[in-house]
């Protein structure tokens, strides 16, 4: 779920996928977002030949019936302040792989609420393997995500929107 711009390093996400459908993981990865890169985007997807695997979803004005569904949420970033998303997926208890922005580590701890990564495809499709290949880190990781009784996001993210709303007013 982003923009589709440069700087959320959507290229990641094909190469990774590539690098998933080549190891013969029947992926499904579905990209929610509309944006300048739109046509670039499509173009390296069949390029390719992953139109199957990895679809541009387009716009959605909500896309957390698509989050509540997905089984892994991957966050391919160059840059995040907030990691707003990431933030979602922790609530809504996902297995989560994200690249090493700034706020990476201040949103999940590695190996115990999520898989952080390097921005590299190959470090992209390992970490998404990990959950695939190992259950029980995958459920280790949700069974942590479930005890999180710290508020911390959600308070962050409350701030985060009173500002939003003092600046739009």
């Amino acid at each position: 779920v982003c923009r589709l711009v440069k700087l959320k390093g959507l290229h990641l996400a094909i190469d990774a996928c590539r690098i998933l459908v080549d190891s013969g993981i029947n992926v499904k990865w579905f990209i929610i977002g509309e944006g300048t890169e739109r046509e670039f985007l499509e173009k390296r997807i069949a390029d390719n030949n992953i139109e199957k695997n990895l679809i541009l979803m387009g716009f959605k004005e909500n896309p957390y019936p698509y989050m509540y569904t997905t089984d892994i949420y991957v966050q391919t970033s160059l840059f995040e302040g907030l990691g707003l998303t990431v933030i979602e997926a922790v609530v809504l208890k996902k297995l989560i792989v994200t690249t090493n922005f700034p706020t990476a580590s201040s949103i999940l701890e590695h190996t115990e609420t999520g898989l952080i990564c390097e921005m590299d495809p190959s470090d992209i499709a390992n970490s998404i393997l990990q959950y695939i290949e190992n259950p029980d880190m995958a459920t280790k990781v949700i069974s942590n995500l479930s005890k999180l009784e710290n508020n911390d996001k959600e308070i962050s993210l409350t701030s985060f929107n009173r500002l939003l709303n003092k600046a739009v007013v």
